[in-house]
């Protein structure tokens, strides 16, 4: 019996079965990078948006509100180096519903990109009444508060600080907490036009007044045309309260 090509062949088999042990056993060799499968949960993909929002919006982070409407669900990325980016919309005015773009990179190329639809409800003061005040009427302090209010979109005309209303006039009678606007209040006329006044004029010591009749409309501070009825000259004058203008050089 001839044992030659057995024992020829014995070497080969012990290389093939420490090769394999090698490839079982050892990690790959330098230069070489594993393929990586990273998932992300829903809520990761939530926690991504929601820190991009909020390095990016102009809120305060206790005066806004992000909800999702829906699930974003599991993504699986696979590769070797993961990174992502956020974008908004362009100008995205960080309220209301919105829709924003992560996009999933190996070794920046473009692996993936998904949309994410987030809700961005706002917290804003807002001047209400704080009791019942009649059309027509000057609205004081003790008229209007400080609330504060959600919006899903940026209002218009939002009155947030009281003094912005402050002795004006009310333009349409309200009720309790009811929301005070911009075009609900007006400026508060002290002098009408074709009403008298008292015209005085002050020059060091000298002070003299005299009666006159406004041709002109005019707020506190504004400076009006006024005739005087004695001399029958139309002088400009300021007027300083109700029915009271001055004349200053």
């Amino acid at each position: 019996m001839n044992c030659r090509k057995d024992r020829s062949e014995a070497p080969h088999a012990a290389a093939a079965v420490s090769l394999l042990l090698l490839l079982l056993f050892f990690p790959a060799s330098d230069g070489v990078c594993a393929e990586v499968r990273k998932v992300f949960k829903d809520r990761e993909i939530r926690n991504i948006i929601r820190d991009y929002i909020h390095k990016n919006m102009p809120w305060q982070a206790d005066a806004i509100r992000i909800t999702f409407p829906v699930r974003a669900g599991d993504v699986e990325i696979k590769g070797e180096q993961i990174s992502w980016t956020v974008q908004g919309r362009k100008e995205e005015p960080f309220i209301g519903d919105s829709t924003f773009t992560i996009r999933f990179y190996d070794r920046d190329i473009l692996a993936r990109e998904i949309a994410v639809r987030a809700s961005l409800e706002v917290l804003m003061d807002v001047v209400v009444s704080s009791r019942p005040i009649n059309r027509n009427a000057e609205i004081g302090p003790d008229d209007v508060r400080v609330v504060k209010k959600a919006f899903l979109r940026t209002p218009r005309e939002l009155v947030s600080n009281p003094d912005e209303v402050i002795g004006k006039m009310l333009g349409r009678s309200v009720g309790r907490n009811e929301e005070i606007t911009r075009g609900m209040a007006r400026s508060l006329l002290l002098v009408r036009k074709g009403r008298l006044v008292k015209i005085i004029l002050e020059s060091g010591q000298l002070s003299v007044s005299t009666i006159g009749l406004s041709e002109e409309d005019g707020e506190r501070g504004d400076t009006i045309r006024v005739k005087n009825i004695a001399s029958k000259k139309t002088v400009y004058a300021r007027i300083l309260d109700p029915s009271l203008v001055k004349v200053e050089f």
